[in-house]
């Protein structure tokens, strides 16, 4: 299942599980699911309350990641270098280079 969710985001009081064709509200702490998402190697917290299925981005551009859905996520401008480090890790590393 982990590899159909884009990216999971939360706000003020909702969680919500982004998939390609559908966004699906959770209960629950983000927390504890983001936790457990990013114990899988393609997972990616690239913004507050927000983490990314790294096999979906197109593409980094300027302070947004372009994903394959169309949408540009943020990625946070603090943490940002170590956030770009780590997906290009991850883009090499799948691709075999």
């Amino acid at each position: 299942m982990n590899k159909n969710i884009v990216y999971i985001e939360s706000s003020v009081r909702n969680l919500f599980f982004h998939f390609a064709s559908e966004i699906v509200q959770a209960s629950g702490k983000y927390s504890d699911y983001s936790k457990v998402l990013r114990e899988d190697h393609r997972f990616l917290e690239c913004y507050r309350n927000l983490t990314v299925n790294m096999d979906y981005i197109v593409k980094p551009i300027e302070n947004d990641f372009l994903l394959k859905t169309g949408e540009k996520i943020p990625i946070s401008r603090r943490r940002k270098a170590e956030v770009i480090e780590q997906y290009t890790t991850y883009f090499i590393n799948r691709r075999g280079f």
